[in-house]
C-alpha cells in the first residue's frame, strides 16, 4: 500500500513540473488573420450567428469576417475604403443582423450591403448637436436601454433611437467629457462597464444621463 502510494506521489509531482506539451489545450493562431494573406493587428473581435459567424476589428484593414468558426477569414471592409480612416477600427459590435464598427472615421453600420456612416456630417444645429462626429472607440447596443458609444477624448455619447441621433455626455454625470472610453461590458441588463483611460466606470441605469 505505501508502494503504491510513493507511485502515486511520484506521478503527481511529474505531472506538475514536466514541461507543458503541445496540444488542444494551447493557443493557436487562427488562419487568415495570423498570416502573410491577412491582417494581423487585431484589436477586438465579435459573434455574430452562433455558433460560426466571427467579425475581426482590424487596425489599418478594416473588419474581417469568418463563417467557419474562424476556419477561414474573408474581407468584410466594403464601403469603408471611402472614408479616410475608417479601415482603422477599433470596435466591431453585432446586434441583431446589423454590425457595428467604431472607427477612426465615426461610426458605421453594415446590415448586409455594405458599410454606411452613422449620424456623421455637418449639424441642422451646432448648439444643439445631433451627430456623432468623433473616432468611435466602443459600442454598445442591448437589447433593451440606449445605444452607447464611446470616443476618444469625448466620454460617452447616447442614442434612443438606434443611432439616428446622439447626445453628448451632460456635465456632472460622473466622467470627465474627456475621458476615452477603449470598451463596454454589460453583465446584466442596465449595468454597463466602462473601460476608459482613467479607469473602469459603471452605471446601473443602462448609461442613460
Amino acid at each position: 500500500m505505501r508502494f503504491r502510494l510513493l507511485i502515486a506521489t511520484a506521478a503527481l509531482v511529474a505531472l506538475h513540473t514536466a514541461p507543458a506539451l503541445a496540444g488542444p489545450a494551447n493557443w493557436t493562431g487562427l488562419i487568415g488573420l495570423n498570416d502573410a494573406q491577412g491582417p494581423s493587428w487585431v484589436r477586438e473581435y465579435a459573434t455574430g450567428t452562433v455558433p460560426t459567424t466571427l467579425y475581426a476589428a482590424t487596425e489599418g484593414d478594416g473588419v474581417w469576417k469568418s463563417t467557419n468558426d474562424g476556419v477561414s477569414w474573408t474581407d468584410f471592409s466594403s464601403g469603408l475604403e471611402n472614408y479616410p480612416g475608417a479601415k482603422d477600427v477599433r470596435s466591431v459590435y453585432t446586434s441583431g443582423a446589423s454590425v457595428y464598427a467604431g472607427t477612426d472615421a465615426g461610426l458605421f453600420a453594415n446590415a448586409g450591403g455594405g458599410w454606411q456612416p452613422v449620424a456623421q456630417g455637418p449639424e441642422d444645429d451646432p448648439k444643439h448637436p445631433k451627430k456623432l462626429n468623433a473616432a468611435v472607440q466602443a459600442v454598445l447596443k442591448p437589447l433593451a436601454g440606449p445605444m452607447l458609444a464611446g470616443v476618444a477624448s469625448g466620454g460617452v455619447y447616447l442614442s434612443n433611437d438606434g443611432g439616428a441621433t446622439w447626445t453628448p455626455p451632460a456635465s456632472g454625470n460622473g466622467m470627465s467629457k474627456s475621458e476615452t472610453v477603449w470598451s463596454f461590458a454589460q453583465l446584466i441588463p442596465g449595468s454597463v462597464f466602462a473601460a476608459t483611460s482613467s479607469g473602469i466606470y459603471r452605471s446601473l441605469d443602462g448609461g442613460s444621463f
